[in-house]
């Protein structure tokens, strides 16, 4: 991969990981507010995880293939 192309790939998966950051970020909203009725918490907060978890994994193998290890 050249030098462009792993800039290109950097900027999208920063991009991407901006966006999975504020719908994370609304789900705490979500989970947090009195008015959330306990069971739909307890959903979106296993969704959230999975979410957190997911991304961590990609960027734990993006980080090999853009740079990491050669």
């Amino acid at each position: 991969m050249n030098l462009h192309a792993q800039q290109d790939a950097v900027v999208e998966l920063l991009a991407e990981l901006r966006e999975t950051l504020l719908v994370l970020a609304f789900a705490s909203a979500v989970i947090a507010s009195p008015s959330t009725n306990p069971v739909k918490a307890r959903i979106v907060a296993t969704m959230s995880q999975y979410t957190a978890m997911v991304w961590a994994d990609l960027l734990t193998a993006e980080n090999s293939v853009i740079g990491g290890e050669q």
